[in-house]
């Protein structure tokens, strides 16, 4: 078992959701380890960062964007097929993070998360010393 374990996903990656009258597909996400926190990489274009809400419960990492909800237009379309969508994805974090150390900086339609490991999970060297 994995420090954190990704949900199941249809093979299909970009599948529509429908959520509570809200669209929402699953975003590419690349997750990465190093010996302080686990890097997330999703590509979420369209989103401004007001968009983004991340949020940590129970061990379970939600991150949610609904891009332009706020941006209604006055035009009436004949054929619409570029719609505003949302992206949803959670993940389980088996084991303690920091979660008040959380970074969240979304850039060129990239959000990126680092969530720093417990400081009990963290390397630590040991001093030995001559008796």
């Amino acid at each position: 078992m994995t420090a954190v374990d990704i949900e199941k996903t249809n093979p299909a990656q970009n599948q529509v959701e429908r959520l509570s009258d809200a669209q929402f597909i699953t975003p590419a996400v690349d997750i990465a380890e190093d010996a302080e926190a686990f890097i997330f990489s999703f590509d979420m274009p369209g989103v401004q960062s007001q968009d983004v809400d991340v949020n940590i419960e129970n061990g379970v990492l939600l991150v949610e964007a609904r891009p332009g909800a706020g941006n209604q237009d006055d035009r009436t379309y004949l054929l619409r097929e570029h719609r505003p969508v949302g992206y949803r994805r959670n993940f389980t974090l088996n084991v303690p993070v920091a979660v008040d150390a959380i970074h969240a900086e979304l850039k060129n339609g990239e959000l990126m998360l680092r969530v720093p490991k417990a400081e009990s999970l963290k390397a630590r060297k040991i001093a030995v010393k001559t008796a």
